[in-house]
C-alpha cells in the first residue's frame, strides 16, 4: 500500500448535457512484496473527458487517460516488471431514445 495516494477532478457544465473535466492522479512509491524489496515508484496521472452535445438527443463523447504518457508500474518482482496503460485515447457517439 502506498503512503499516500490523492486524486482531484475539475469538471465544467456549460450546458444540461455539455461536459468537460480533468482528474489528476498521484499515488507515492510502493513496495510490491511482503519483504519491502520490490518497489512501485511513484506515478502521477492526468485523465480528460468531455461530452459535447450534437442535438438534443445526440453526442459525442471524447476520453482520453493518462494525458501525459506516464510509466505507472504495476508489477515488480525481481525485476521483471509490468507497466499499466499507456496514453489511450477513445471517442464515441450517444444517443438518446425517449424524452
Amino acid at each position: 500500500m502506498p503512503e499516500w495516494a490523492a486524486s482531484t477532478t475539475l469538471a465544467w457544465r456549460w450546458s444540461v448535457s455539455g461536459l468537460l473535466a480533468a482528474s489528476l492522479r498521484h499515488t507515492s512509491a510502493q513496495f510490491e512484496d511482503d519483504l519491502g524489496i520490490d518497489v512501485l515508484p511513484g506515478a502521477t496521472t492526468l485523465d480528460l473527458w468531455a461530452n459535447v452535445p450534437l442535438s438534443r438527443r445526440a453526442s459525442l463523447i471524447l476520453r482520453a487517460e493518462n494525458v501525459t504518457d506516464a510509466q505507472v508500474w504495476t508489477r515488480n518482482q525481481g525485476g521483471s516488471i509490468d507497466l499499466g496503460a499507456p496514453r489511450t485515447v477513445w471517442a464515441g457517439l450517444r444517443f438518446s431514445i425517449g424524452r
